[in-house]
């Protein structure tokens, strides 16, 4: 009867390759020198058996952008580094033309081992084929162990099999090329522990539109909350509110009688009822801002509200408010499975034809609900935004 005593043959389902999983081939507790090595040895799939070697991610550690490609080519396969053939080139090239230094990156591809097929065309030649769900699957441990001591605020996704191994199979080029998504990062089992706290990977863009100055805005999801952050929140609520805008204050007002209402937001953010979209310029300086309020209503939680919407007075009229919002809508579709933002304005101002501007249609009003002044009533307007 067959079985597993010493001096019996194995048979190939009992290689480690057949299970079609690399987790038990990633170190613990490994910093990315360690992680390379190990993915030398790795064995969790058949590809290893045809590739020349295990092409890990180079770049720099502390990478607030990681591009992340499909496997490796020939010359990748060849040279033992990702993205030096035909379409590092075209990488480089859009980089370059995007301002971002490749130096600053930090460059990987989703499954290590390069899979191809022989064809007989002026001699034998290595000719590129898809990786399969399962061997992306099975790679998958190596990738969530780079991007968990990565920590990221940026993951590029560089084709199809990119985006699935990070978003799942459901992703598609054609839906979601372009889209700034969400993305929710595995445990990695302890595999690897992140070098320095992780605040999830945050998401953000850049304007385009220049404004005159040469300033552009990147908006960012969940930034880590500091004191400086607060501060530059509370300035820019004070700003605004003290330009005559309509967002919930009643001018004159000072930042230390904003700091209540953003400290409320910020409890909401750290029991994961609400996250933080901000808007800061060049220097780092905070310019817009909008919380996305998650619904807790069993029955209403495939929608969100958008609060405290607000842009620097100074940046008024060149387009930065189409921008938050723009930014906003995309970061809500990225949380997956939500089919509206609602959010309320303050009438007589102007704000619901701004966000009907912006794709919003008005689905209620409440006349003089806001009380503005003991003879200065505004109606309470509410606005809605599909996301399906």
């Amino acid at each position: 009867m067959p079985g597993t005593r010493r001096g019996m043959t194995r048979t190939e389902s009992d290689e480690p390759e057949s299970r079609y999983d690399a987790g038990p081939f990633v170190p613990r507790r490994a910093d990315l020198a360690a992680l390379r090595e190990a993915a030398g040895g790795c064995r969790g799939c058949p590809l290893h058996r045809e590739a020349t070697q295990t092409v890990f991610g180079p770049g720099d550690a502390d990478a607030r952008v990681v591009l992340l490609g499909e496997q490796p080519g020939d010359q990748e396969d060849r040279r033992g580094e990702p993205f030096v053939g035909p379409a590092g080139k075209v990488l480089t090239a859009a980089l370059e033309e995007a301002g971002i230094d490749p130096g600053q990156t930090y460059v990987t591809n989703a499954v290590k081992h390069f899979k191809f097929e022989l064809r007989e065309e002026r001699g034998k030649r290595r000719i590129h084929k898809p990786p399969s769900l399962r061997e992306m699957t099975a790679c998958r441990p190596w990738l969530t162990a780079e991007l968990a001591l990565l920590d990221p605020q940026v993951i590029v996704a560089l084709g199809a099999t990119a985006g699935k191994a990070l978003l799942g199979s459901s992703f598609r080029v054609t839906r979601q090329r372009g889209l700034l998504l969400s993305y929710a990062a595995p445990a990695a089992d302890g595999a690897a522990e992140p070098a320095r706290p992780r605040s999830g990977p945050p998401l953000f863009r850049r304007s385009g539109n220049g404004y005159g100055s040469g300033m552009s805005l990147t908006f960012t999801l969940d930034p880590p909350v500091g004191a400086p952050l607060r501060d530059g929140i509370c300035s820019l609520w004070a700003d605004v509110a003290n330009a005559g805008g309509a967002v919930g204050f009643v001018p004159p007002v000072t930042t230390a009688a904003v700091r209540g209402d953003l400290l409320k937001h910020l409890v909401a953010m750290d029991e994961g009822r609400a996250r933080l979209l901000v808007g800061t310029d060049a220097a780092g300086e905070v310019r817009a801002t909008a919380f996305l309020v998650l619904n807790e209503h069993r029955l209403m939680r495939h929608w969100l509200w958008l609060h405290t919407v607000m842009v620097h007075p100074g940046l008024q009229g060149r387009g930065v408010g189409r921008e938050l919002m723009a930014a906003a809508a995309e970061s809500a579709r990225g949380l997956g499975g939500l089919g509206g933002i609602r959010l309320t304005c303050r009438g007589g101002t102007g704000a619901e034809h701004f966000y009907a501007a912006c794709g919003y249609k008005e689905v209620g009003r409440v006349p003089d609900a806001i009380k503005v002044a003991d003879d200065d009533h505004r109606d309470d307007v509410t606005m809605w935004l599909p996301l399906v």
